[in-house]
Parts: structure tokens; sequence; C-alpha cells
């Protein structure tokens, strides 16, 4: 119907060409307003049109409420929808900034990988290690001058003699 109601219709069992064909329901208003009808009628036909007419605003009104009830969730699904995603982007935008916040903590504590010293204030003492480290592994890689050679310090391997 063109205001959104149903209508449901029979078709005949008939051979297919007449399966179209629509059987309508019978109408229970027997007065209407011809001529002929006597005064004595009028206040039947009256009754009937109120009727008829408090039942189509009835639908009218019926079919408003049932659009605005579908616009009502087609707009409640969209702002759902927006507000889903406002908030996943600002999940998103908090672990970023978490994530960047715990990467310069650590870089703070570990070591810089420019220079290879602590950034907890102790780099004159690393420092200091590193230079004693140093020459520990000169002294270790030196030759031993001929003064300092004795057996004990002199190690002869059998690959290094040649027969």
């Amino acid at each position: 119907m063109a205001e959104g109601g149903e209508a449901h219709v029979k078709t005949k069992d008939a051979p297919e060409e007449r399966k179209a064909l629509i059987e309508f329901d019978v109408a229970k208003n027997v007065w209407g307003s011809t001529a002929g009808a006597g005064s004595d009628y009028f206040h039947l036909y009256k009754r009937e049109r109120d009727r008829e007419i408090a039942r189509l605003e009835k639908m009218d009104k019926d079919w408003d409420e049932k659009e605005a009830h579908l616009e009502f969730q087609k707009k409640r699904a969209e702002g759902l929808d927006k507000a889903a995603a406002k908030t996943a982007k600002n999940r998103e935008k908090r672990q970023r900034k978490k994530m960047n916040a715990d990467a310069r903590k650590k870089q703070k504590t570990d070591t810089d990988e420019t220079n290879g010293f602590n950034n907890d204030g102790s780099f004159l003492e690393e420092a200091k290690r590193l230079l004693e480290e140093e020459e520990k592994a000169k002294k270790d890689q030196a030759l031993p001058s001929v003064k300092q050679m004795n057996y004990e310090n002199i190690t002869i391997r059998d690959d290094d003699i040649d027969f």
C-alpha cells in the first residue's frame, strides 16, 4: 500500500494466465452515501465513515512511528560506529605514547650506542676502567724483551719447528 502497510491477497487456483488475478476481501461497509439511502441510515454511515478515518489515521501514525524508529536506529548505529572509531584512534594514540615513553626511559638507563657509556653519571669511572683494560690488553700483547725472556714465559710449539 502507498501508506506502507501490508496487504495480504490471495490468488485464485486457476490456470497460469489467471494466477495474476487478485481476490479481494468483501467490504463490510454496506451503508454508503448513495442516492436513495434514507435519513435513518445516515448515523450508521457516519459511524462507519468515522471508524474508517480513525483506522487510516492510526495506520499513518504507526507508519510515521516506524519510520522515526528506523531513522533513530540508523543514526544511533552511525553514532556508535563513530564513537568506536574515535575510541580506537585514541587507544592507539595512548599506546604509541606509552611505548615512546618506555623507549625514552629505556634509552636513558641503557648504554648509549654512540659512545658506549651509561647515562647514569658514572662516565669517569667507566672511562677509567676502559683505559685500564686497554693498557692491560696492550701489555698482554706486547712481545717480551730479550731480558724478559726465560724458560718460564717462552712457549715452544711443535708446529713452529721445522725439521
